[in-house]
């Protein structure tokens, strides 16, 4: 009962973190085969994999408070709270769930700022991240200690991040970081900006990248021995490499960001400032559907949004929000890119119906009997239809002796195949 109800306030809540519900075929290429066996158990039943993304967290592990004039204090957000909500996605899709972070995960509070990032890395350990992008915050506790700028002889400009990035069970990934006197990549980094992960059968390769304006929002005296790499060719090396290494779909998890200001359509970018945004300048400079998905960061703006056919989240961060991206994998309906490729595309069947708008509580309801998130009618034109809800992380309202708690609902959905309005329902 206490789940049931728990879902029912997932599925309705205010606009303030982008969830993409994405109806996507992909097959699985030739490196996959080793895992054939699991898949040809599945049939042609699309393969759900949940992507859980933060970012911009900069030490909010703790909720936010307000205490209002009448004694009330408010209180939203905070690691307790969001882990309540992870641990339902992850009931909700046990083995395809999938939780990563855009960057800046310290300097900002109090208690991150005393531990040097040291109290977010410890929850993030318990909440279970696959991986990290490492945003130009991470760099300005400087060497370890109380001195935040390695001026000292000696003293290491990256001590403070080497001791985070040796505590964390997860990689912090930045695949445009390099050596500025060698061009090589840090040894320290420990890897070169990627890792893959394996869920229900299918590796998943998830990239990190870093903006390259970091020498300019942050201390640069300590990163005045690193170059921070160009966005495309980076992006496109590394997404390059996890395909040659077997990944079946490509996470970008980037601490570069965009801002739209409307949401009440994926696929419409006009309200987005596509001209100044280094986001929409990476991804419009890549080949369409370079990426699977993105986890984006840094601009502490809202997008939940097609760009170049990738679908893209962000959320306002400070442990406040977090996204969530749903993908299901068709193996059976599929076409090759080019004869000697190993890169399958989504595709959809086409329909003589037009597509209907889903309901959050429709869906949720549907994802207990399968594993495939609703689909609409369209061609290979219209490869990826998309429903759009928003969840907020909890509100509390404090009394003495006395707990109320409220939710506010709006859900939105949109085809990108028609043009009929949303529905919409608020409180």
């Amino acid at each position: 009962m206490i789940r049931h109800r728990v879902l029912e306030i997932l599925s309705r809540t205010l606009p303030v973190c982008i969830s993409l519900l994405l109806s996507l075929g992909a097959c699985l290429s030739d490196r996959a085969a080793s895992n054939g066996q699991q898949r040809a158990r599945a049939g042609s039943a699309p393969i759900r994999i949940t992507v859980v993304g933060t970012n911009d967290i900069h030490g909010w592990v703790a909720p936010h408070r307000w205490k209002l004039r009448s004694g009330l204090t408010l209180e939203q957000g905070g690691i307790s709270t969001f882990a309540g909500y992870l641990a339902i996605l992850r009931a909700d899709n046990p083995a395809g769930t999938l939780l990563v972070d855009a960057g800046d995960l310290f300097q900002g509070t109090l208690v991150s700022n005393l531990t040097e990032g040291a109290v977010v890395v410890d929850a993030y350990n318990y909440l279970g991240y696959q991986a990290s992008a490492i945003g130009n915050h991470e760099f300005d506790y400087g060497p370890e200690g109380p001195i935040s700028v390695a001026l000292a002889p000696g003293s290491d400009p990256f001590g403070a991040l080497k001791q985070r990035m040796r505590q964390a069970d997860f990689p912090l990934l930045a695949a445009n970081i390099y050596d500025a006197g060698t061009g090589e990549r840090p040894q320290w980094l420990g890897n070169d900006g990627t890792t893959i992960v394996e869920r229900k059968g299918l590796k998943i390769g998830i990239l990190g990248l870093i903006t390259p304006t970091t020498p300019q929002t942050t201390n640069p005296i300590n990163v005045s021995s690193l170059r921070f790499g160009s966005l495309i060719p980076e992006a496109l090396s590394a997404a390059k490499n996890l395909r040659s290494n077997g990944a079946d779909l490509i996470i970008a998890i980037v601490h570069v960001g965009g801002k739209c200001t409307r949401y009440d359509n994926p696929r419409d970018l006009s309200s987005c400032d596509a001209a100044n945004g280094e986001l929409f300048e990476m991804l419009q400079g890549l080949p369409p559907r370079t990426f699977d998905a993105v986890v984006a960061g840094h601009s502490h703006q809202v997008m939940g949004h097609f760009v170049n056919e990738m679908p893209v989240i962000e959320t306002w961060g400070l442990g406040r929000y977090f996204g969530v991206i749903e993908l299901s994998v068709s193996p059976r309906q599929c076409w090759r890119t080019g004869r000697k490729s190993n890169r399958w595309f989504p595709s959809v069947s086409g329909g003589k119906k037009s597509p209907k708008a889903v309901s959050p509580r429709k869906w949720r309801s549907s994802a207990k009997e399968s594993s495939s998130p609703p689909r609409f009618g369209g061609d290979r034109s219209s490869a990826i239809d998309v429903w759009i809800s928003s969840w907020l992380l909890r509100w509390r309202r404090w009394r003495p002796k006395r707990i109320e708690s409220w939710v506010c609902a709006l859900s939105r959905s949109s085809s990108a195949t028609t043009r009929r309005r949303p529905r919409s329902a608020t409180c």
